[in-house]
């Protein structure tokens, strides 16, 4: 199968009892892990999405890292962490739409946080979205865009940095954790 025939089954919605979420994660960071359910929810109607959906993950840290820097992964470096957390990105895309906070603004400082210890735990977070395409707010006030037409998307979710680091000085090794989950919207 071509690549462009891959584009275009992708896009092509399965029917619901068709459907199943299969997620994925992938990390570079030894012991941490992005998690979505298996059991979902990866599966939305156009007006569930209008009306606002959730949709949970945990990150699984298996035992303390130390040396962590995180790294914001938005254009303006406004996602920076404090010492010991993950700057995470969300961001929702396909077929031609992307919601995320991609554009927070102008904040002017580094975009790599400062080393810590990122501690042994199950965190939980949820990915919420009203169903618009949107980059973020920018530093211009920018609106939000079109609704998402009915399709399949990934939502994926990462943190990037480096691993290593005993103190500002150095970024150490570098990283990166990601989780992912296709969504079907339908009519």
């Amino acid at each position: 199968m071509s690549a462009s025939e891959l584009l275009l089954a992708r896009s092509a919605p399965l029917g619901d009892a068709e459907w199943t979420c299969r997620p994925k994660q992938q990390s570079t960071l030894s012991g941490v892990e992005i998690r979505f359910a298996e059991t979902g929810p990866c599966r939305f109607s156009l007006s569930q999405a209008r009306a606002g959906i959730s949709i949970p993950y945990r990150v699984v840290v298996a035992a303390d890292v130390a040396g962590v820097r995180s790294l914001a992964q938005d254009a303006g470096g406004c996602s920076v962490k404090p010492a010991g957390e993950l700057s995470l990105l969300e961001r929702l895309s396909g077929n031609g739409q992307v919601y995320g906070l991609l554009d927070i603004g102008g904040c002017g400082g580094s975009q790599l946080g400062p080393a810590g210890t990122l501690r042994s735990g199950n965190y939980s977070y949820e990915f919420k979205w009203d169903g618009l395409n949107w980059y973020g707010p920018s530093d211009t006030g920018e609106p939000k865009r079109a609704p998402f037409p009915a399709g399949v998307y990934t939502l994926r979710v990462s943190a990037k940095g480096g691993v290593g680091a005993d103190d500002d000085a150095g970024t150490g090794t570098p990283f990166e954790v990601t989780g992912g989950l296709d969504i079907l919207l339908s009519d």
